[in-house]
């Protein structure tokens, strides 16, 4: 078996990977779940897949090829939220429905209006709840799970802490029920809401032991780039943090010695980058593998990937062949025509899949229209990275970084705490003046772990808010040039969650206020009433806005990539659903074709039919060549620039 040796230990029962986007999770999670399936006929694998947008069965089975060869111990999974939480209303929503008329004052009707809401960052959860089962089989099996890039990996895998705030404020809302029956029955009989929550934690404490223990391992998946290497250590940080058992680091796409200027370039530029990192690999189990002219796909590609490893010592200090002094960088180029953005336009969404360039580009087109009106740019990825593109500090505060140019982060965490004091203290105001000298310890006790309860979408919740914000900002400081946001978002299903998220929100507003005036005398919390009817109007300004396309647009951004194509072309259907505009696609990463290097002819070459189709589609396109990525406010507006300088500048 060609796996290192950490990922043939007997004992493993659960095997992530997880990083950046973009750095090649999805192939080499399913090439270890293949090899292990073929390794012991005998073991059961089960190979999952996290992300909302799915690639698995893409990376299996491309387009035109044959699929996979039966193996009768591989189970393929991509989680479907949506079915998932259908089936988890079907079992447990009984039971649900039965503490939630225990623990409140609410109705039948009020109950089921809210169970039957779709539920913010349900996939998450739901993932979270599938994993723990599995991982409680038995038998022998191994589950080996395909994560969603690192901001949601880290929702993941900090949910099991929420979980248990969850199931305590269930708990807390059948106190009441199980005191009135000790009183008056002398007992209390465990029954079904009981065993529910007794369920659901021993689940989530063997997922916990599992998590931190030699049965599970995590694989971290990187490439030798600046920004990505960084994120990857702060991700490894947080990980462990959480009590997450982080074992093997795996270096991809690791640029050959060569005297191709452009592969020397690249070389010295990853070499450059890992020097500039050394606490990630120093005295860890790191393997590398290279940069392969074809893509993995299908199922010889993913048989024969790990046949390329190497353990990684220090192989990327090995000199080139009678090298160039000092190589220098390699800024890339831009190829085709360039679009501009429009003055009337407010609103510019950055889209795609992780790791194709989405910050560069937001930071680019940001830094472009800052040059003749007022820009804010706003990070709602979960695991920002504006400050290291910009080279200057970014955080919760929309501040000028550059002139003409704002930039934040949203940090979802800040924001919910401020709104749960909110909720709290206007609860407490609330609980005080109804009690009147009557005991409410066990309705005070319930309704202030209600918030507990909260979805684990609730960063996109918070970015909404955020986005409106900046958009309310906007209307106050009105130039001859409209001011514009530009969002700089998380990966594709994450990002189409948020575009969704007006929608839920406004389904969820509609539900509370039906209860406040409900119980309006039971429980009046105006400040709350204030504060659901001021969202509730942004939501409505936000959703008209994404639907204008004079004032709003998209800019899609992919590599040219076959895995890649097939996940943007989703998106642009799923935007043209949505009634977002789309204003350009920029094709990043493109490798041009020389002569005297195999390589970049080859990947050049499989490449080209990719950028053909780009092109057929008839959408305004741009290509970005591979090169030294853009860092700092100087590099970035003069890509910007390049990108963003008008319908007629053609480049070749």
């Amino acid at each position: 078996m060609a796996l290192p040796p950490a990922l043939q230990r007997p004992e493993l029962r659960l095997l992530l990977f997880g990083g950046r986007g973009g750095v090649g999770k999805t192939s080499a999670a399913a090439a270890t779940a293949v090899e292990l399936a073929l390794a012991r006929p005998e073991r059961r694998v089960r190979l999952v897949s996290v992300d909302p947008a799915h690639s698995l069965r893409d990376c299996f089975a491309p387009e035109g090829d044959a699929p996979l060869r039966s193996l009768a111990n591989l189970e393929v999974v991509e989680l479907d939220a949506e079915r998932e939480l259908d089936a988890f209303r079907e079992r447990h929503g009984d039971t649900l429905a039965e503490i939630a008329r225990r623990g409140t004052f609410f109705d039948e009707a009020d109950i089921r209006s809210f169970l039957e809401l779709s539920v913010p960052g349900l996939d998450e959860l739901i993932a979270l709840l599938r994993i723990a089962e599995m991982t409680e089989e038995p038998g022998e099996h191994i589950t080996v799970v395909d994560t969603a890039p690192a901001g949601h990996t880290l929702r993941l895998l900090a949910l099991p802490a929420a979980l248990r705030a969850w199931l305590e404020a269930l708990d807390a809302m059948l106190a009441k029920h199980r005191y009135l029956e000790e009183l008056y029955r002398g007992r209390h009989e465990e029954d079904a809401p009981d065993r529910f929550i007794e369920t659901f934690a021993r689940r989530r404490d063997h997922l916990v032991a599992t998590l931190g223990s030699p049965r599970a391992h995590f694989v971290l998946v990187a490439l030798a780039e600046p920004l990505c290497l960084r994120e990857t250590l702060e991700l490894r940080t947080r990980l462990e943090a959480l009590g997450v058992n982080v074992g093997l680091h795996l270096l991809n796409r690791v640029v050959p010695v060569s005297r191709c200027p452009t592969c020397a370039a690249a070389r010295a530029s990853q070499r450059a980058a890992l020097d500039e990192t050394p606490a990630l690999l120093a005295d860890r189990d790191a393997w590398a593998l290279p940069l392969l002219p074809g893509e993995v796909l299908g199922e010889s590609a993913l048989r024969g990937l790990w046949g390329h490893a190497w353990p990684l010592v220090a192989s990327l200090a090995q000199p080139a062949p009678n090298p160039a002094p000092n190589p220098a960088p390699n800024p890339p180029a831009v190829l085709g025509r360039a679009a501009s953005i429009a003055g009337a336009i407010e609103l510019v969404i950055v889209a795609g899949k992780g790791g194709v360039g989405k910050t560069t580009v937001a930071c680019a087109l940001a830094l472009r229209a800052a040059a003749t009106r007022p820009v804010t740019l706003i990070s709602t990825d979960p695991a920002p990275s504006l400050a290291t593109c910009l080279e200057v500090p970014v955080d919760a505060d929309p501040r000028e970084r550059a002139p003409g140019l704002r930039a934040c982060t949203v940090d979802a965490a800040a924001r919910w705490r401020a709104w749960r004091a909110e909720y709290q203290d206007e609860l407490q105001t609330a609980l005080t003046r109804r009690s009147a000298g009557v005991d409410l310890a066990f309705d005070r006790q319930a309704l202030e772990r209600l918030l507990d309860l909260s979805p684990p979408g609730v960063d996109e919740i918070m970015s909404v808010a955020c986005v409106v914000e900046a958009l309310d900002r906007t209307d106050d400081e009105r130039t001859t040039d409209a001011p514009l946001v530009v969002l700089d978002n998380a990966a594709t299903g994450h990002l189409l969650r948020l575009l969704e998220m007006p929608e839920l929100l406004t389904r969820w507003i509609r539900a509370i206020f039906a209860v406040l005036l409900k119980y309006k005398r039971a429980l009046r919390m105006p400040r709350l009433s204030d504060r659901l009817i001021t969202l509730s109007r942004q939501l409505k300004r936000l959703r008209a806005l994404l639907r204008d396309p004079a004032r709003a647009r998209a800019v899609l951004v992919t590599l040219p990539t076959r895995m890649a194509e097939a996940e943007a072309e989703d998106l642009r259907v799923a935007l043209a659903r949505l009634d977002v505009a789309l204003a350009q696609v920029v094709v990043n990463h493109q490798t041009p074709a020389r002569a005297d290097c195999s390589l970049c002819q080859a990947i050049a070459s499989r490449e080209r039919p990719v950028l053909d189709r780009w092109r057929a589609r008839r959408i305004p396109c741009v290509g970005v060549t591979r090169g030294t990525p853009p860092t700092g406010i100087a590099r970035v507006t003069a890509l910007g620039e390049a990108l963003f300088s008008g319908p007629d500048a053609e480049r070749t």
